[in-house]
């Protein structure tokens, strides 16, 4: 299929490359799967002044390829299902 996409790793969201203000605290393997893993991605948008980021998967083919260009936005951890609160530190203004 022509319109496929491989899938960029930016650098704001990929995990791992950004310090937390407020670590992900339901579980451990939510944290990994952004820091270690890169397996759940954190978007720059903010919920609020003092909100979350969200959070996201990019689902993508056997081959590499994006499913859904947008990715699936997550408000629940996977592993234990309580809601994700958790926010990258951004330098002061």
């Amino acid at each position: 299929m022509s319109d496929r996409v491989k899938i960029e790793q930016n650098e704001d969201h990929v995990g791992g490359k950004f310090t937390w203000e407020r670590e992900p605290s339901c579980c451990s393997r939510l944290k990994a799967a952004v820091d270690e893993d890169h397996f759940i991605f954190v978007s720059n948008s903010v919920d609020g002044d003092e909100g979350s980021n969200q959070f996201y998967m990019m689902p993508v083919d056997a081959e590499g390829y994006l499913v859904r260009s947008n990715g699936v936005q997550i408000v629940n951890c996977p592993w234990c299902g309580a809601d994700i609160d958790a926010r990258k530190k951004y330098p002061t203004k």
